[in-house]
């Protein structure tokens, strides 16, 4: 999927669009009334006042609908870079059993009341006959 398309996808999803259109109404409507009270209240509806009420609604919609795009995209970023890193940190604890010369058993649960030995060092010997009496 191309950026563009990513971005498209993230912006149509139905909690931007609500975020955007909320924001857009009141942040519209309370700019039209600073910017166009008197021309409103005197009945000067020219096509010109409809062009700038219209952009006073559509600038909040896409200032709103930019920055959710911009943050989603961020979080998800993130996400994958804690993820990549978690994983990093799996690899590190899976290989600490090997290079560990002292007895290390990973047990695991094979029924209701049951473990299992796993993986276990060959200098887990004796603790192992022990745990399977």
């Amino acid at each position: 999927m191309t950026h563009l398309a990513a971005w498209i996808q993230i912006a149509a999803d139905r909690s931007v669009v609500k975020r955007a259109l909320v924001t857009s109404f009141v942040v519209g409507i309370i700019l039209t009334a600073i910017n166009h009270a008197a021309d409103l209240r005197h009945g000067r509806l020219g096509s010109n006042l409809v062009w700038q009420v219209g952009l006073t609604l559509l600038v909040p919609y896409l200032v709103s609908t930019i920055s959710s795009v911009a943050a989603i995209k961020r979080q998800r970023a993130r996400g994958r870079q804690d993820y990549l890193l978690l994983e990093r940190e799996i690899e590190a604890i899976d290989k600490f059993p090997n290079q560990n010369p002292n007895p290390v058993l990973r047990m695991g649960w094979t029924g209701a009341f049951s473990m299992r030995t796993r993986r276990a060092r060959p200098s887990s010997g004796p603790c192992r006959s022990r745990s399977e009496r």
